[in-house]
């Protein structure tokens, strides 16, 4: 969801998966296909994979796993804040507890997100915030995977994220919009190429706490 980019910057963890009170830990559980043979047109096989997120008393994720029955490790990512409760690296470990990648993160002295570096491909993100705070520009950019500049050009109605462009080259690719019931919560996104062709529509329920 392009609407994550950097929302660590302003948001807690709660926040950003729209939980309530004091979370620890949330299981989710989601069925995967996954091809366990060498040949390719073999039929795929179904694993349920459980998606397990701890969480700090500030409301930060601190670890996110997925395993599979019988505690079977699958991956997990581990989050590394300083002090002021601010990211510093994501770490993402393979199912034998190896460290695969890295993501490094730098902060303004507003304590705002303005860089994050993916070790592995190679991909930076550079934050660009209005003169209220809010981000409202995300350059990405890497010699490694061979493309030019590419921009996320992120538009709000007040707070919320109302619109999300993706240009790459100077052309528009892609284009986002989210729109919130009352209480702020998305309730339904639209994703369209560049010429306007609807991509995808999604329609987002919530509970009785909004959750």
């Amino acid at each position: 969801d392009e609407r994550k980019l950097f929302a660590k910057s302003n948001s807690s963890d709660y926040d950003i998966n729209n939980l309530k009170g004091q979370v620890r830990n949330v299981i989710a559980v989601e069925n995967k296909n996954l091809d366990n043979s060498p040949i390719q047109f073999m039929p795929f096989t179904s694993e349920k994979i459980f998606q397990i997120s701890d969480f700090n008393k500030s409301g930060e994720m601190i670890l996110y796993r997925e395993d599979y029955e019988g505690n079977i490790p699958f991956m997990k990512n581990e989050y590394i804040y300083d002090l002021n409760g601010k990211l510093l690296e994501e770490l993402i470990y393979d199912e034998d507890d190896n460290i695969i990648d890295s993501v490094i993160f730098k902060h303004n002295i507003q304590g705002q997100m303005i860089e994050e570096f993916r070790k592995n491909y190679d991909i930076r993100l550079l934050a660009f915030y209005d003169e209220n705070g809010y981000l409202n520009k995300v350059k990405e950019e890497s010699e490694l995977q061979g493309y030019g500049e590419k921009f996320y050009i992120i538009k709000r109605e007040n707070e919320n994220i109302s619109e999300i462009e993706i240009i790459e080259d100077n052309k528009l690719t892609n284009k986002s919009f989210y729109k919130y019931d009352d209480f702020g919560n998305v309730r339904k996104v639209e994703h369209y190429n560049g010429v306007g062709d609807l991509l995808s529509s999604e329609l987002i329920e919530y509970d009785v706490e909004n959750n």
